[in-house]
């Protein structure tokens, strides 16, 4: 069958941010409002090293392709498709951007300044920027209640 280039595969799952080819599959399918099919047409090989064959279908096109388990063969069937297929691809968003600019980790402001206070040997002291008085109510005990009420 077909001999995909592994290594550009597992280049994607090293990184779990990155998309697996069902997944992109899946984008592309919903793109154009058809639903992926995938089914298992063989399963050969004794038990120890069994090979599993498996077929695409996206709308009127079909792939094949296979793996030793049958998400490898699901993967490498998708990674074919999003190769081949005739389909226009939907655009690529952008990656979202973090609002302090550090990709690691979202840093709030409180923690940023608690860790420059920290170097400079300082306290962090918060106030509140303006108080706000509690309100006046007067507590009504009087639980008379709508139908007892006298005037």
């Amino acid at each position: 069958m077909l001999q995909i280039n592994q290594s550009s595969l597992h280049d994607k799952m090293a990184n779990p941010k990155e998309k697996t080819p069902v997944c992109l599959v899946n984008e592309l399918a919903r793109f154009h409002s058809i639903q992926p099919q995938y089914k298992l047409l063989n399963e050969s090989g004794p038990a120890h090293s069994k090979m599993f064959s498996v077929q695409l279908s996206l709308g009127e096109q079909t792939w094949e392709s296979e793996g030793s388990s049958i998400k490898k063969a699901q993967q490498a069937v998708a990674t074919k498709a999003l190769t081949e297929s005739t389909l226009p691809k939907p655009a690529q968003k952008p990656p979202k951007s973090n609002v302090n600019n550090n990709p690691d980790c979202s840093i709030t402001p409180t923690v940023e300044l608690n860790g420059l206070a920290m170097k400079r040997g300082e306290p962090a002291i918060y106030r509140p920027l303006d108080p706000k008085p509690f309100p006046n109510y007067r507590a009504n005990y009087n639980f008379r209640g709508m139908y007892n009420q006298s005037s």
